[in-house]
Formats: structure tokens, C-alpha cells, sequence
């Protein structure tokens, strides 16, 4: 286990840390989770950026068992450090979990720190105490069990686990479980002399004392394509701009060094536009809203958004591989685009049945406007117009028209809006030539999408 777990490469669940709290009364458990709150504020901060989740007793019972599918899910993914407070014997805790035989944590092995009374008594006869249970487990269990062998009082227990966790997160971070302990040890006879001596050198690690917690001399941004997604979820053209969220989560070292994130988006026509957040530092995970414009004229549809992290590389990493991710984000849009016939096309018949298409199949059921007129203004004595009533996809309205020959027919489309919003016109035209097909500008108004060129 010790082999694998020197040689293991940085992963997330090497920042995760669980606590348990326990007590056999309120008082007691307040106190209990108080002290456990401090711990959390220390191992999530710099070096180290930890991710706790805690776990307190609720009842007065001797034992509360924990066997909840949260905590088995947690340690079976694997953590780095798990600390127990409250009372204990040598064959368990107050608020007992599984045995160790039954998780699937392989080679994703916890140092377990015990403060309990009894529980790191490893010298006693058989039956196996508990953290012989944790460190005998083959592939599984603990890497490294520490624990009282006497009776301990909460304070002095506080203050030494305190003292730990400060060495493990920023004062001895990387360095052997040992050195910390020693350290620690020093630090806190010199402040309070003999008073917690004996609680100092009634500690017992069971396990290498040259062994770490697995952490890292650099930081390790990384991103997949899991990490990218839309706020809110379901965007449409009826908003003016929806938010890019991106999870960066940081495998190694914590940082507080400012770095950018840029996002590429690639939009249906296969035009780009480029965005850029900065954000300061990152210990463990962090979410980056980035605000983007829907983009009316051509946003609907699908679009790219391809995401770097730390764009400009200044911030050192252990990998520059796993900066970098893509997801695609569609554009809903309630709009109704012509489509039939095709712009500016030579159409040979004297009816034409106008088809559009609405930018979401799947929306539901709505009134649709359709207009044709010989003008693009749609204010001549010829103007027709019509409504249709159905849900997503392709829309169609026959004009009471017969067509005039060798005329230019201006038609648009929208949804009949809500209340005082605006139409949301898509215009296009043909030329009628009886008997004809083709390609036709042959109108002033035909001009007006490429510059009159």
C-alpha cells in the first residue's frame, strides 16, 4: 500500500477529508463539531485546499451507527484524511462505521486519525483492535492509524490535532506524517509545557511514520468537458444573454495567484468569438460564470464553446494537458426562418405555398404571421397576410394570391408576440417567372443584405 501510495499521481480524492463528530450529549456534541469546524477552516485553506464533508452524531445512544450511502460512496472514491472525535474503545467509536473490508477504496488509502480514548492502544492481545482492522486490510483501509492509547480529555486532544492539521496544511505540507507529529509536539510543549505532555506521548501512529499525505510542491488546474455548462439550462433567443458556467477544480497545491480563463465560441455559421475571466486563486474547486451575449442575428442553434484555464499559462502546474475542454450549447430560438421558396430564387408557378422553419423543432404550440407583398416595406395595396397556429417544425401558408409574372414577392415570418413585445421578423424573396427556375436579384430591396454590392 505504501508503494502505491508514494507513486499514485494527483486525483481529486486526494483533497477530500472526512470528519466525525461524536459525544453522548449536546454539550459535548456542539463542543465536538466546534472544534471539527476549525479543522476544516485549517485543511481547506492554503497549502493544502481540502474538500471536508462532515458527519455529526444526533443522538445520546452509546453508538450511533453511520452507514449511509454518502459516507460509503466517499471513502470507496478515496480521501486522504479521516479524523474521528468523540468517545472510543479500542474495537470502535461512538458513531461507528463499516468495517474496513467492506469499502472498495484500492490503493486510495486515508491516514485515520482517532480522538478517542483507548482506540490507538495497538498492544494489547487478541482480538484485532481497530486500527490493526484498518492497516492490515490488504489494498484497502488505512494507510496509517493514529490514535490515544490512554484516556484523553477534549481539550488537549483539540489542541494537538490542531496543531497537526496546521503542520499537514501550510507549516510541514508534503513532509512525513512523523516530522508533523514531532513538530507539532514541539511547538506545543513550548507553549504549554508539561499540562499536555502526557496527551502528546500517549499518540501512537500505527503505520510509516515516513509516509505523507498525498499532496503536491504545484498547483493542477483541470477541467473536462462535464465542467462546461449553461446557466440557466435551457437557453433561448428570447433572453439577451445566458451564462457560460465552468468547474475548475485544482488537484494539487492551493494557490492565490490571479489566472485567466478564456472561452471560444464557434457559432452555427462557423464564425468565433473569444471571452476572458479572470480569477483569483483556486484552492480546491471553483465555479466561473461567464456572461455571453444570446447574439440574435446568429446565435440560434448549436454552439461550440471551447474552455482554457489559467489561457495565458502563469501559473506552473504539474500537467498543461487538462487545461482545456469543449461542450456544445443550444441556442433555442422561437423564431420562424423561411425556407421554401428559397432566397432569391426563380420561382415557375403562379400559387406558391411559403414554408418556414421554426429554430426549435420541439417547441410547443404558437401563432405564426406570414406576409408577401411586391415591396419590402409590406405597405402596398398588394400586401397579404395570414396566421397559422401549430406547434415546432415546418410551418406553411398558401397566400390567396395569384402571382403576377416577371414580379419580385418580398415575404416574412414571425411569431405573434406576447403583449407589448415586438415582432421578430425573417424576411426573404423570389421573382415569379412562369415555366422558369434559377437565381434572381432583380429588385433594389434585393440588394439590401450584401451592402448593394
Amino acid at each position: 500500500k505504501v508503494i502505491q501510495h508514494e507513486n499514485a499521481s494527483a486525483a481529486e480524492w486526494m483533497k477530500r477529508v472526512i470528519h466525525f463528530g461524536g459525544g453522548n450529549t449536546t454539550e459535548l456534541q456542539n463542543t465536538l463539531a466546534g472544534y471539527l469546524n476549525n479543522y476544516a477552516a485549517i485543511i481547506s485553506d492554503t497549502l493544502f485546499g481540502g474538500n471536508v464533508n462532515t458527519f455529526l452524531k444526533t443522538t445520546s445512544l452509546p453508538i450511533q451507527i453511520t452507514v449511509a450511502d454518502t459516507v460509503r460512496n466517499l471513502i470507496n472514491d478515496g480521501t486522504s484524511l479521516i479524523t474521528f472525535f468523540g468517545h472510543g474503545y479500542t474495537g470502535g467509536f461512538d458513531q461507528n462505521i463499516e468495517e474496513p473490508d467492506v469499502y472498495n477504496n484500492i490503493y486510495k488509502n486515508p491516514l485515520l486519525i482517532a480522538n478517542s480514548c483507548l482506540t490507538g492502544d495497538i498492544f494489547l492481545p487478541a482480538p484485532k483492535k481497530i486500527s490493526e482492522r484498518w492497516i492490515f486490510e490488504y489494498q484497502k483501509g488505512a494507510i496509517a492509524f493514529l490514535a490515544t492509547v490512554d484516556f484523553g480529555y477534549e481539550s488537549y486532544l483539540n489542541l494537538f490535532t490542531t496543531e497537526l492539521y496546521k503542520q499537514f496544511a501550510y507549516k510541514n505540507y508534503m513532509q512525513p506524517i512523523g516530522k508533523c507529529i514531532r513538530d507539532g509536539n514541539i511547538i506545543l510543549y513550548n507553549n504549554y509545557s508539561s499540562s499536555i505532555l502526557n496527551t502528546c506521548l500517549g499518540y501512537t501512529l500505527h503505520g510509516d511514520p515516513a509516509v505523507s499525505l498525498k499532496c503536491f510542491a504545484l498547483p493542477d488546474l483541470t477541467i473536462n468537458n462535464s465542467s462546461i455548462s449553461s446557466v440557466p439550462q435551457i437557453v433561448t433567443s428570447e433572453s439577451d444573454s445566458f451564462y457560460v458556467k465552468t468547474i475548475v477544480t485544482n488537484i494539487g497545491k492551493a494557490f492565490v495567484d490571479t489566472f485567466a480563463l478564456n472561452i471560444t465560441r464557434t457559432f452555427p455559421d462557423g464564425t468565433t468569438e473569444n471571452y476572458t475571466d479572470f480569477v483569483y486563486g483556486c484552492y480546491y474547486k471553483d465555479t466561473v460564470l461567464t456572461k455571453i451575449p444570446v447574439n440574435y442575428l446568429k446565435g440560434s442553434g448549436i454552439n461550440n464553446f471551447c474552455v482554457k484555464v489559467d489561457a495565458y499559462d502563469s501559473i506552473p502546474e504539474l500537467s498543461e494537458t487538462n487545461n482545456y475542454a469543449c461542450t456544445n450549447i443550444t441556442i433555442r430560438s422561437n423564431d420562424l426562418f423561411p425556407i421554401y421558396p428559397y432566397e432569391y430564387a426563380i420561382f415557375p408557378n403562379n400559387t406558391v405555398t411559403l414554408k418556414a422553419s421554426t429554430g426549435y423543432p420541439f417547441v410547443g404550440t404558437q401563432t405564426y404571421i406570414f406576409e408577401i407583398d411586391t415591396t419590402d416595406l409590406f405597405n402596398s395595396a398588394e400586401k397579404k397576410s395570414g396566421n397559422v397556429v401549430q406547434s415546432g417544425g415546418v410551418i406553411e401558408w398558401q397566400p390567396p394570391l395569384i402571382l403576377t409574372d416577371s414580379t419580385v414577392y418580398f415575404w416574412r415570418v414571425s411569431p405573434v408576440p406576447q403583449g407589448s413585445q415586438p415582432y421578430t421578423w425573417k424576411e426573404s424573396s423570389f421573382i415569379y417567372i412562369n415555366g422558369k427556375t434559377g437565381w434572381s436579384q432583380a429588385h433594389f430591396f434585393q440588394y439590401k443584405k450584401d451592402g448593394f454590392q
